[in-house]
């Protein structure tokens, strides 16, 4: 099927470690391929957090870059307001999110 070099046998053996009661278990299996390096396991918590106070992103003074959108709805209807754009231009459509 895949053409590998290793034996059908060694495959079910591979499939048997890494099933999971979803399947397979492919985190496990890249872990086991490609480990992480120590740096990737390095904690880098702390350093992460005094960088953040040092931008003032942890202070008081926080400045909205810019808007969020917090609920699905209002992602979907600006989703859908732009592919109305898109597709049908400005023709006579009223740009309900003024009001």
């Amino acid at each position: 099927m895949f053409d590998f070099s290793i034996p059908p046998a060694g495959i079910d053996a591979i499939i048997a470690r890494h099933a999971n009661d979803d399947g397979f278990d492919y985190h496990s299996f890249l872990a086991i391929l490609d480990p992480p390096s120590p740096e990737d396991m390095k904690y880098c918590y702390p350093e992460r957090l005094e960088e953040l106070k040092k931008t003032n992103i942890l202070g008081k003074q926080r400045k909205e870059m810019e808007p969020i959108i917090r609920d699905t709805e209002g992602v979907l209807d600006e989703l859908k307001a732009e592919l109305d754009e898109e597709m049908y231009g400005d023709v006579l459509q009223p740009d309900l999110r003024k009001f």
